[in-house]
């Protein structure tokens, strides 16, 4: 119980840290408007587009590779694991 009032309190005050600082609406505008805050710099839209659009691409990419390669160690595993145990002899008395 402990533990949940904590984690409550914890993101409670993280909510009012992020949206009372004014981090979240900073953070907004960059990704709508591309302006940069604290300077009167913007970004233009195409480069905004393909740096979200790279963004996506490697979350994507490796949401899907590591799913991959964790498949392709499995199958790894688990063929070494089959050909070790066709290799090891019959016991003696394995059937009664």
């Amino acid at each position: 119980m402990h533990k949940i009032a904590l984690f409550s309190a914890l993101l409670y005050l993280g909510y009012a840290l992020l949206f009372q600082s004014g981090v979240a609406d900073a953070l907004l505008m960059f990704l709508l408007s591309g302006g940069i805050p604290g300077t009167a710099v913007v970004i233009p839209p195409n480069l905004m587009m393909v740096g979200l659009a790279a963004i996506a691409w490697l979350v994507l990419f490796r949401m899907t590779a590591l799913g991959a390669v964790n498949l392709v160690t499995m199958r790894q595993l688990v063929s070494r694991a089959t050909h070790r145990q066709s290799r090891m002899p019959k016991r003696r008395y394995g059937r009664i």
